[in-house]
């Protein structure tokens, strides 16, 4: 999947809407409980920071997985309003 933003990969998963609800059912849980465990929200935060900023998937692993968490929602959002029409 080629990607230059994070919204473009959270645009590669349209087409497997059960992997971004699993992402969000994560974040949902690392918001409430201030944990979260190396599931796919994770690996694909990690996948993105590397890609995209060139570092080891660590240390912007938090605000990463925050903007991820935001364009899913984003689309899902996006996807009801124009279902709304």
């Amino acid at each position: 999947m080629k990607y230059t933003t994070v919204e473009e990969f959270v645009e590669g998963f349209t087409d497997y809407e059960d992997s971004l609800w699993e992402m969000i059912e994560q974040y949902e849980k690392f918001e409430n409980e201030f944990y979260i465990d190396d599931g796919l929200l994770v690996s694909n935060a990690r996948l993105i920071s590397k890609k995209l900023y060139g570092g080891d998937g660590n240390e912007t692993l938090i605000p990463i997985i925050n903007k991820l968490a935001l364009h899913i929602y984003k689309y899902f959002a996006m996807k009801y309003k124009e279902n709304q029409k």
